[in-house]
């Protein structure tokens, strides 16, 4: 072998200080392969997983129910209310104003229709209904919960 500036070279004197040093160098040796063989195993297992999950038989049985069973009414309310959803907030609500006066007038047309088009195709514009004009209320904090 050649010999290369900054190689180490170990003088050992005896047979256990020979063995000392080896045993150093073979347990690194044996660290690294233990990590190799369980990064090895572990990616197999992850293929298995992967190739269970690809290959999963679905059986369709049909479904059996079971007879519900409780030991008091108390322990049944308890379960229905662990299942339930409750609300934590009050719920948001909107109204819509219409002032009395504009009841039973005109229905204003929403679509133009043109002899030529032989009433198949209606274009819809856009009604600005002052019944309906908006009254927006801002926010200082936008939060969202």
């Amino acid at each position: 072998a050649e010999e290369v500036y900054g190689d180490n070279f170990y003088l050992c004197l005896s047979k256990e200080a020979r063995e000392a040093e080896f045993g150093q160098v073979e347990a690194a040796e044996r660290a690294i392969a233990e990590a190799k063989a369980a990064e090895e195993a572990a990616e197999a297992a992850r293929a298995a997983a992967e190739y269970a999950r690809l290959n999963a038989v679905y059986v369709d049985e049909p479904r059996t129910t079971k007879v519900y069973e409780s030991k008091t009414a108390a322990a049944t309310v308890e379960e229905v209310k662990a299942l339930t959803s409750q609300g934590t907030r009050p719920l948001l609500v909107y109204g819509m104003v219409r002032p009395r006066s504009s009841f039973g007038g005109r229905c204003p047309r929403f679509g133009d229709n043109n002899a030529d088009q032989d009433f198949k195709v209606v274009d819809y514009r856009g009604v600005k209904n002052p019944d309906f004009e908006g009254r927006l209320k801002v926010r200082d904090v936008g939060l969202q919960g």
